[in-house]
């Protein structure tokens, strides 16, 4: 199995020092259990989630910034 995970755009600072960290540890459990995952910036499908769609899971545990840019 294999699923995407989304976080943050990595233009925008504000969790650069955070979020690969908590990535890779999510990443880390995940094959611990056998799932490949790779990674995906949330903002990348705003305008479509076509690329998406072929996933069988998507996980949104890192997609932080959303909050802060509510017209996307």
């Amino acid at each position: 199995m294999s699923v995407v995970i989304l976080t943050p755009d990595p233009g925008d600072p504000s969790y650069a020092g955070q979020w690969p960290e908590v990535l890779a540890r999510h990443q880390t459990a995940l094959a611990t259990e056998g799932v490949q995952s790779r990674a995906e910036p949330w903002t990348d499908h705003v305008e479509s989630g076509g690329v998406l769609a072929d996933a069988p899971l998507v996980l949104p545990l890192v997609a932080w910034g959303y909050h802060r840019d509510h017209a996307r």
